[in-house]
């Protein structure tokens, strides 16, 4: 349930009537419990004939431009940002009542992974924010990347154990293979997601952690990317910077510095990416920890170097008349190039 895909298709002949844009919300949610409901909720079919069904939700709030439904407008205490919080948290619980009400005991049991593709981004009466983290969306610093997951299982306990936290290392990645391995599918084995030297998965099943708090995480490191560069590296405890970004206006150009050597932390017990550790007080393991990153780092770029004429980097041109302009704010002329990340 893609918002662009919807408004591809006529938002305004979908929800039956005209209606302002603030109420997109309560139109994406009204779609996504009567598709629920006629695919799966249908109480007069047996369960056989009740298919599986994978739904995607990306709504466009609490982006920008923030709005809110007149239901939920001026409910809150944190202005028209809270309105907006508030008004997608109904909209989740609508859809996991949803899911509630149409359970029997031969249902199927049904995942849902709610999370975001980055960290908040402030200003413009966004009013998001990372806690203790550094910076925000934008940035390759915590701020930018780190953001909260939810894994909802129904009937609940039937997959995943009940109120627990899990701090191991996953991505958004992950969530594909996660599925793939509870429908007990083998993605070599499918004729048409063929793994080879050109495509691969980079995600890794939660069911591990998910079953067992116990457990490590599959991910021994995780690459920071800006474009087609590589900025940092996670490595188990250790984030090493390679090159840095200002806590500036998400569009702001020339926000991205080239450090003399390689920054390091311990983003385990320095979350707030603070203290460096002293190549000089400690200079095996700041070499150590660098060697493994940059090994990491150049059998990436060497894995990459496939023909980029059948793959070519996604973010490889930049359109400044493609970026994210409010309303009222001039959107310059296209001028397509290749970008620029320095």
């Amino acid at each position: 349930m893609d918002p662009t895909y919807e408004h591809e298709c006529n938002i305004s002949e979908a929800a039956g009537k005209p209606f302002p844009v603030d109420d997109l919300i309560q139109v994406y949610t009204s779609k996504i419990v009567s598709y629920i409901e006629e695919h799966r909720l249908n109480k007069d079919s047996n369960t056989a004939d009740k298919p599986p069904f994978l739904l995607v939700y990306t709504p466009d709030n609490t982006h920008v431009p923030v709005y809110a439904s007149s239901k939920f407008r001026g409910t809150s205490r944190r202005g028209l940002y809270g309105d907006a919080v508030q008004e997608l948290d109904w909209s989740v619980g609508q859809i996991l009542q949803t899911i509630r009400n149409g359970h029997n005991e031969n249902e199927r049991d049904t995942i849902v992974f709610f999370t975001s593709d980055n960290g908040a981004q402030g200003g413009h009466g966004n009013l998001g924010s990372m806690g203790p983290f550094k910076c925000m969306k934008g940035t390759t610093w915590e701020g930018g990347v780190r953001e909260p997951a939810l894994i909802w299982g129904f009937p609940y306990g039937s997959v995943f154990p009940t109120n627990e936290v899990r701090m191991q290392l996953s991505t958004t990645m992950d969530i594909f293979p996660t599925i793939l391995e509870l429908l007990s599918t083998e993605y070599e084995a499918s004729s048409s997601l063929q793994i080879d030297t050109v495509n691969k998965m980079d995600g890794k099943s939660l069911l591990n952690i998910l079953q067992d708090n116990h457990k490590p995480s599959l991910h021994e490191s995780f690459i920071y990317w800006r474009g087609d560069v590589i900025y940092a590296i996670r490595l188990n405890a250790y984030k090493i910077h390679f090159y840095t970004e200002g806590c500036t206006s998400y569009w702001v150009p020339g926000r991205t510095n080239v450090t003399s050597k390689p920054i390091v932390y311990n983003i385990e017990e320095d979350i707030e990416e603070k203290y460096p550790i002293n190549a000089t007080l400690v200079p095996e393991l700041y070499k150590q920890i660098v060697n493994k990153a940059m090994i990491i780092r150049d059998n990436m770029y060497e894995n990459l170097k496939h023909d980029k004429s059948k793959n070519p980097p996604q973010l490889n041109y930049c359109d400044p008349a493609a970026a994210l302009y409010y309303p009222d704010y001039p959107v310059p002329p296209s001028n397509i190039s290749e970008c620029v990340y320095s």
